[in-house]
């Protein structure tokens, strides 16, 4: 990142931090402003980090860290109606095909915390938008938000070798998931099981590609997701999906 161009406003001399804090405030580009305050907060949360838990290396990512939290953020706003006045209007960043000859998989999960079921979505699509496999699977488990949505991409990644749909991408809503995955970090964590799931089956596949999206780019995965919930069953499809994400397909597919 080019700080003196994305932080220029910002750059000379304070004579304490609340002075560039109230600079910061004043700046007009609400997202640039929202960009600084996620990366203060990321360079306290690893200065935390390496005195109370040695851990060094992790200020390394600052910037493309909090680049990808300000973007998960910005596009959970633009999901929500009562958001609608914030004076920050994310774009609806679209579904985006793979390159002709792979396949992309999408796969989210939803919690239903009073029943204690989780559900998962999965789709697998190909350059023209279509369709070649889908399913949704649900099962009785209190899960975490983040726990069921890397249950989700271990369960995806099994459904594309079983369907035999390679070479396959991998998207998921969950910035910080596919951060874990990609540099094999949190393995000691409490989701240090299920990444070793992802990481012993990614062995099996061709070729791997794990990418986060807006949840408004994985919205058939979500509705999936959701439906598993209302049905508490498994159903998968071969080469067609069910008619409740029909127009959500049809969206998706590029014009």
């Amino acid at each position: 990142m080019d700080w003196n161009n994305r932080f220029g406003a910002f750059t000379g001399h304070y004579s304490n931090f609340l002075d560039l804090l109230y600079n910061c405030n004043s700046y007009k580009d609400a997202r640039i402003t929202g960009l600084f305050c996620v990366i203060v907060w990321r360079i306290w949360f690893c200065r935390n980090s390496y005195i109370h838990e040695s851990r060094g290396g992790i200020l390394k990512d600052v910037f493309c860290w909090s680049e990808q939290y300000l973007m998960d953020y910005l596009s959970t706003c633009c999901d929500e109606k009562q958001n609608k006045k914030l004076p920050i209007h994310p774009v609806r960043i679209a579904w985006k095909p793979p390159r002709m000859g792979v396949y992309k998989a999408n796969c989210d999960a939803m919690v239903d915390k009073n029943r204690g079921l989780t559900g998962i979505g999965i789709v697998i699509r190909d350059s023209n938008g279509e369709v070649f496999a889908s399913c949704v699977q649900s099962f009785e488990a209190n899960l975490s938000t983040k726990a069921a949505k890397s249950m989700a991409f271990a369960r995806s990644i099994q459904f594309v070798l079983d369907c035999g749909l390679e070479p396959c991408i991998f998207e998921a809503d969950d910035a910080t998931i596919v951060k874990w995955i990609k540099d094999g970090s949190h393995r000691t964590s409490e989701y240090g099981l299920l990444l070793e799931d992802i990481s012993n089956l990614s062995m099996k596949l061709r070729m791997v590609n794990f990418d986060y999206v807006p949840r408004c780019a994985n919205v058939v995965a979500k509705g999936l997701a959701k439906h598993a919930l209302e049905i508490n069953s498994d159903i998968y499809w071969m080469e067609e999906f069910p008619e409740y994400i029909k127009d959500l397909v049809k969206a998706d597919k590029p014009s």
